[in-house]
C-alpha cells in the first residue's frame, strides 16, 4: 500500500511540474507575441486552464486581435 501511495505521489509531482513548464511557456509566449505587437502588459496570471492578461494596446491596432 505504502508502495501505490508513493507511485501516485510521484505521478502527481510530475504532473505539477509539467503544468508549470507549459505555465512558463506559455507566459514566454505571451511576452515575445506583446513585445513584437508593441503592447504593454499591465497584469497578468496564467493559471492551470485559463490565463488572464490585462494590457495597453497602441492605438494602430483594435483589441480584438489579443482576443481568444
Amino acid at each position: 500500500m505504502v508502495n501505490q501511495i508513493s507511485q501516485k505521489g510521484a505521478a502527481l509531482s510530475a504532473a505539477k511540474g509539467a503544468d508549470r513548464e507549459v505555465g512558463l511557456r506559455v507566459r514566454e509566449i505571451i511576452r515575445q507575441v506583446c513585445r513584437e505587437m508593441e503592447v504593454e502588459i499591465r497584469k497578468g496570471h496564467v493559471a492551470r486552464d485559463h490565463v488572464h492578461v490585462f494590457v495597453s494596446i497602441p492605438l494602430p491596432l483594435s483589441a480584438g486581435w489579443c482576443r481568444g
